[in-house]
Protein backbone atom coordinates (compact mmCIF):
# COMPACT_ATOMS: atom_id res chain seq x y z
CA UNK A 1 0.00 0.00 0.00
CA UNK A 2 2.74 2.39 0.79
CA UNK A 3 4.52 1.61 -2.45
CA UNK A 4 1.39 2.44 -4.43
CA UNK A 5 1.11 5.75 -2.65
CA UNK A 6 4.69 6.55 -3.40
CA UNK A 7 4.23 5.67 -7.08
CA UNK A 8 1.12 7.84 -7.37
CA UNK A 9 2.84 10.73 -5.65
CA UNK A 10 5.81 10.33 -8.00
CA UNK A 11 3.50 10.32 -11.01
CA UNK A 12 1.81 13.46 -9.77
CA UNK A 13 5.14 15.24 -9.33
CA UNK A 14 6.24 14.21 -12.84
CA UNK A 15 2.98 15.45 -14.25
CA UNK A 16 3.36 18.78 -12.56
CA UNK A 17 6.95 19.00 -13.74
CA UNK A 18 5.87 18.38 -17.32
CA UNK A 19 3.20 21.05 -17.05
CA UNK A 20 5.73 23.56 -15.65
CA UNK A 21 8.19 22.76 -18.46
CA UNK A 22 5.43 23.35 -21.01
CA UNK A 23 4.54 26.66 -19.41
CA UNK A 24 8.21 27.65 -19.34
CA UNK A 25 8.53 26.86 -23.04
CA UNK A 26 5.41 28.91 -23.83
CA UNK A 27 6.75 31.86 -21.82
CA UNK A 28 10.11 31.65 -23.64
CA UNK A 29 8.30 31.75 -26.98
CA UNK A 30 6.21 34.76 -25.85
CA UNK A 31 9.35 36.52 -24.59
CA UNK A 32 11.01 35.98 -27.98
CA UNK A 33 7.92 37.36 -29.73
CA UNK A 34 7.85 40.39 -27.41
CA UNK A 35 11.59 40.96 -27.90
CA UNK A 36 11.19 40.71 -31.67
CA UNK A 37 8.23 43.14 -31.61
CA UNK A 38 10.19 45.49 -29.33
CA UNK A 39 13.14 45.42 -31.70
CA UNK A 40 10.91 46.14 -34.68
CA UNK A 41 9.17 48.95 -32.77
CA UNK A 42 12.51 50.49 -31.78
CA UNK A 43 13.69 50.32 -35.39
CA UNK A 44 10.42 51.91 -36.55
CA UNK A 45 10.76 54.60 -33.87
CA UNK A 46 14.32 55.32 -34.97
CA UNK A 47 13.27 55.55 -38.63
CA UNK A 48 10.36 57.87 -37.89
CA UNK A 49 12.48 60.03 -35.59
CA UNK A 50 15.03 60.47 -38.38
CA UNK A 51 12.24 61.42 -40.81
CA UNK A 52 10.79 63.87 -38.29
CA UNK A 53 14.20 65.49 -37.72
CA UNK A 54 14.51 66.07 -41.46
CA UNK A 55 11.22 68.00 -41.41
CA UNK A 56 12.38 70.33 -38.62
CA UNK A 57 13.23 70.59 -34.93
CA UNK A 58 10.97 69.07 -32.34
CA UNK A 59 8.14 71.37 -31.24
CA UNK A 60 7.56 71.63 -27.54
CA UNK A 61 3.89 71.14 -26.68
CA UNK A 62 1.77 70.37 -23.67
CA UNK A 63 -0.79 68.51 -25.78
CA UNK A 64 -1.10 64.78 -25.57
CA UNK A 65 -0.33 62.54 -28.59
CA UNK A 66 -4.01 61.60 -28.72
CA UNK A 67 -5.04 65.26 -29.14
CA UNK A 68 -2.45 65.79 -31.85
CA UNK A 69 -3.57 62.63 -33.63
CA UNK A 70 -7.20 63.77 -33.58
CA UNK A 71 -6.21 67.13 -35.09
CA UNK A 72 -4.20 65.39 -37.78
CA UNK A 73 -7.17 63.21 -38.65
CA UNK A 74 -9.43 66.27 -38.79
CA UNK A 75 -6.96 68.01 -41.10
CA UNK A 76 -6.77 64.96 -43.36
CA UNK A 77 -10.55 64.93 -43.65
CA UNK A 78 -10.60 68.65 -44.55
CA UNK A 79 -7.82 68.20 -47.10
CA UNK A 80 -9.61 65.25 -48.63
CA UNK A 81 -12.75 67.37 -48.99
CA UNK A 82 -10.74 69.88 -51.04
CA UNK A 83 -10.07 67.29 -53.70
CA UNK A 84 -6.92 66.83 -55.71
CA UNK A 85 -4.13 69.35 -55.09
CA UNK A 86 -2.90 71.06 -58.25
CA UNK A 87 0.61 70.12 -59.24
CA UNK A 88 3.07 72.82 -58.22
CA UNK A 89 0.69 74.26 -55.63
CA UNK A 90 3.55 74.64 -53.17
CA UNK A 91 5.50 76.73 -55.68
CA UNK A 92 2.48 78.91 -56.38
CA UNK A 93 1.93 79.32 -52.64
CA UNK A 94 5.56 80.34 -52.10
CA UNK A 95 5.32 82.84 -54.96
CA UNK A 96 2.19 84.48 -53.53
CA UNK A 97 3.65 84.41 -50.02
CA UNK A 98 6.76 86.21 -51.25
CA UNK A 99 4.64 88.76 -53.15
CA UNK A 100 2.56 89.32 -50.03
CA UNK A 101 5.65 89.88 -47.90
CA UNK A 102 7.03 92.29 -50.52
CA UNK A 103 3.76 94.23 -50.49
CA UNK A 104 3.82 94.38 -46.70
CA UNK A 105 7.36 95.73 -46.81
CA UNK A 106 6.42 98.34 -49.43
CA UNK A 107 3.36 99.32 -47.39
CA UNK A 108 5.57 99.84 -44.35
CA UNK A 109 7.95 101.98 -46.42
CA UNK A 110 5.03 104.03 -47.75
CA UNK A 111 3.75 104.52 -44.21
CA UNK A 112 7.18 105.67 -43.04
CA UNK A 113 7.43 108.08 -45.99
CA UNK A 114 3.96 109.39 -45.20
CA UNK A 115 4.90 110.00 -41.58
CA UNK A 116 8.05 111.85 -42.62
CA UNK A 117 6.10 113.91 -45.16
CA UNK A 118 3.40 114.77 -42.61
CA UNK A 119 6.08 115.77 -40.10
CA UNK A 120 7.65 118.06 -42.70
CA UNK A 121 4.23 119.50 -43.57
CA UNK A 122 3.58 120.26 -39.89
CA UNK A 123 6.95 121.98 -39.61
CA UNK A 124 6.18 124.06 -42.69
CA UNK A 125 2.77 124.91 -41.29
CA UNK A 126 4.42 126.23 -38.14
CA UNK A 127 6.74 128.41 -40.23
CA UNK A 128 3.80 129.54 -42.37
CA UNK A 129 1.70 130.45 -39.33
CA UNK A 130 4.56 132.35 -37.74
CA UNK A 131 5.25 134.34 -40.93
CA UNK A 132 1.55 135.05 -41.46
CA UNK A 133 1.19 136.28 -37.88
CA UNK A 134 4.23 138.54 -38.29
CA UNK A 135 2.89 139.90 -41.60
CA UNK A 136 -0.63 140.53 -40.30
CA UNK A 137 0.76 142.23 -37.20
CA UNK A 138 2.54 144.77 -39.42
CA UNK A 139 -0.42 145.11 -41.79
CA UNK A 140 -2.79 145.57 -38.85
CA UNK A 141 -0.75 148.50 -37.49
CA UNK A 142 -0.72 150.17 -40.90
CA UNK A 143 -4.44 149.43 -41.36
CA UNK A 144 -5.31 151.11 -38.06
CA UNK A 145 -3.12 154.07 -38.97
CA UNK A 146 -4.89 154.46 -42.34
CA UNK A 147 -8.33 154.27 -40.72
CA UNK A 148 -7.39 156.89 -38.15
CA UNK A 149 -6.86 159.35 -41.04
CA UNK A 150 -10.60 159.16 -41.80
CA UNK A 151 -11.77 159.16 -38.15
CA UNK A 152 -12.36 155.40 -38.06
CA UNK A 153 -11.00 152.51 -36.04
CA UNK A 154 -10.46 148.85 -36.86
CA UNK A 155 -8.18 145.84 -36.91
CA UNK A 156 -7.26 142.80 -39.00
CA UNK A 157 -7.99 139.43 -37.40
CA UNK A 158 -6.77 135.97 -38.42
CA UNK A 159 -9.31 133.12 -38.34
CA UNK A 160 -8.95 129.32 -38.58
CA UNK A 161 -5.17 129.62 -38.56
CA UNK A 162 -4.76 125.95 -37.60
CA UNK A 163 -6.32 124.84 -40.91
CA UNK A 164 -4.41 126.03 -43.97
CA UNK A 165 -7.36 125.49 -46.32
CA UNK A 166 -9.87 127.25 -44.06
CA UNK A 167 -7.62 130.06 -42.80
CA UNK A 168 -8.66 133.60 -43.60
CA UNK A 169 -8.89 137.23 -42.55
CA UNK A 170 -11.62 139.32 -41.00
CA UNK A 171 -11.68 143.11 -41.12
CA UNK A 172 -13.33 144.80 -38.16
CA UNK A 173 -14.13 148.50 -38.56
CA UNK A 174 -16.00 151.18 -36.68
CA UNK A 175 -16.87 154.67 -37.91
CA UNK A 176 -17.72 157.85 -36.01
CA UNK A 177 -16.89 156.34 -32.62
CA UNK A 178 -18.81 153.07 -33.08
CA UNK A 179 -17.30 149.80 -31.83
CA UNK A 180 -15.55 147.78 -34.55
CA UNK A 181 -17.69 145.08 -36.18
CA UNK A 182 -16.96 142.62 -38.98
CA UNK A 183 -16.95 144.24 -42.42
CA UNK A 184 -19.79 142.85 -44.57
CA UNK A 185 -22.42 143.88 -47.11
CA UNK A 186 -25.15 144.48 -44.53
CA UNK A 187 -23.65 146.49 -41.68
CA UNK A 188 -21.62 149.26 -43.32
CA UNK A 189 -22.60 151.65 -46.08
CA UNK A 190 -21.04 151.50 -49.52
CA UNK A 191 -18.72 154.39 -48.73
CA UNK A 192 -17.63 152.81 -45.45
CA UNK A 193 -16.91 149.51 -47.16
CA UNK A 194 -14.88 151.23 -49.89
CA UNK A 195 -12.90 153.21 -47.30
CA UNK A 196 -12.22 150.09 -45.20
CA UNK A 197 -11.08 148.02 -48.18
CA UNK A 198 -8.87 150.85 -49.45
CA UNK A 199 -7.29 151.25 -46.01
CA UNK A 200 -6.53 147.53 -45.93
CA UNK A 201 -5.29 147.48 -49.55
CA UNK A 202 -2.83 150.32 -48.92
CA UNK A 203 -1.64 148.60 -45.73
CA UNK A 204 -1.12 145.35 -47.62
CA UNK A 205 0.60 147.06 -50.57
CA UNK A 206 3.15 148.54 -48.19
CA UNK A 207 4.52 145.00 -47.73
CA UNK A 208 4.91 143.99 -51.39
CA UNK A 209 8.18 144.31 -53.35
CA UNK A 210 6.78 145.42 -56.70
CA UNK A 211 7.85 148.98 -57.64
CA UNK A 212 4.47 149.61 -59.26
CA UNK A 213 1.19 149.75 -57.32
CA UNK A 214 -2.24 150.34 -58.84
CA UNK A 215 -5.76 151.06 -57.57
CA UNK A 216 -8.75 151.22 -59.89
CA UNK A 217 -11.88 153.29 -59.14
CA UNK A 218 -11.36 152.96 -55.39
CA UNK A 219 -13.31 156.17 -54.75
CA UNK A 220 -16.57 155.38 -56.57
CA UNK A 221 -18.64 155.19 -53.36
CA UNK A 222 -16.55 157.59 -51.25
CA UNK A 223 -17.41 161.12 -50.34
CA UNK A 224 -15.04 163.93 -51.31
CA UNK A 225 -13.40 164.04 -47.88
CA UNK A 226 -12.44 160.35 -47.76
CA UNK A 227 -11.31 160.39 -51.38
CA UNK A 228 -8.90 163.25 -50.72
CA UNK A 229 -7.68 161.55 -47.51
CA UNK A 230 -6.70 158.40 -49.37
CA UNK A 231 -5.11 160.35 -52.22
CA UNK A 232 -2.97 162.15 -49.63
CA UNK A 233 -1.97 158.76 -48.14
CA UNK A 234 -0.91 157.56 -51.59
CA UNK A 235 0.98 160.79 -52.28
CA UNK A 236 2.81 160.65 -48.95
CA UNK A 237 3.78 157.00 -49.42
CA UNK A 238 5.05 157.66 -52.94
CA UNK A 239 7.07 160.67 -51.77
CA UNK A 240 8.58 158.71 -48.85
CA UNK A 241 9.44 155.79 -51.16
CA UNK A 242 10.98 157.18 -54.37
CA UNK A 243 11.32 153.72 -55.91
CA UNK A 244 7.56 153.13 -55.76
CA UNK A 245 5.16 154.33 -58.46
CA UNK A 246 1.39 154.48 -57.94
CA UNK A 247 -1.21 154.35 -60.70
CA UNK A 248 -4.61 155.65 -59.62
CA UNK A 249 -7.55 155.26 -62.01
CA UNK A 250 -10.74 157.18 -61.22
CA UNK A 251 -13.75 158.50 -63.13
CA UNK A 252 -13.88 161.55 -60.85
CA UNK A 253 -12.09 164.86 -60.93
CA UNK A 254 -8.71 164.57 -59.26
CA UNK A 255 -7.71 167.38 -56.86
CA UNK A 256 -4.19 168.69 -57.30
CA UNK A 257 -2.71 167.14 -54.18
CA UNK A 258 0.45 165.71 -55.74
CA UNK A 259 3.70 167.62 -56.01
CA UNK A 260 5.23 165.25 -58.53
CA UNK A 261 2.59 163.41 -60.53
CA UNK A 262 1.46 162.90 -64.09
CA UNK A 263 -2.28 163.37 -64.44
CA UNK A 264 -3.73 161.99 -67.66
CA UNK A 265 -7.32 162.80 -68.56
CA UNK A 266 -9.27 160.72 -71.09
CA UNK A 267 -12.46 162.27 -72.50
CA UNK A 268 -15.07 160.84 -74.81
CA UNK A 269 -16.18 163.63 -77.12
CA UNK A 270 -18.77 162.76 -79.78
CA UNK A 271 -17.80 159.09 -79.76
CA UNK A 272 -14.07 159.72 -79.92
CA UNK A 273 -11.65 159.50 -77.00
CA UNK A 274 -9.23 162.32 -76.42
CA UNK A 275 -6.26 162.17 -74.10
CA UNK A 276 -4.95 165.24 -72.33
CA UNK A 277 -2.32 165.97 -69.71
CA UNK A 278 -2.98 168.23 -66.73
CA UNK A 279 -0.06 170.54 -66.15
CA UNK A 280 0.52 172.89 -63.24
CA UNK A 281 0.51 176.56 -64.16
CA UNK A 282 3.84 178.31 -63.82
Amino acid sequence: LKLRDVIEEYATVREREAIQRYKMDEMRREIKIVERNLKESLEELKRRREEAEKLGPMIETSRSPEEIWRDLEANRIEMKALGEVVEGADEVYEMYRKNYEDLLKKAEEVEENRKRAMKEVEERKKVWRRKIEELIKEVNEKFRENLSRIDAYGRVRLINLEDVEEAGLELLVGFRGASPVILDYYTQSGGERSASIMAFLLALQSRILSPIRAVDEFDVHMDRRNMEAFLRMIAEYAENNPNVNYICITPREVPLLFQRANIIVVQNVRGASKVGVVEEEE
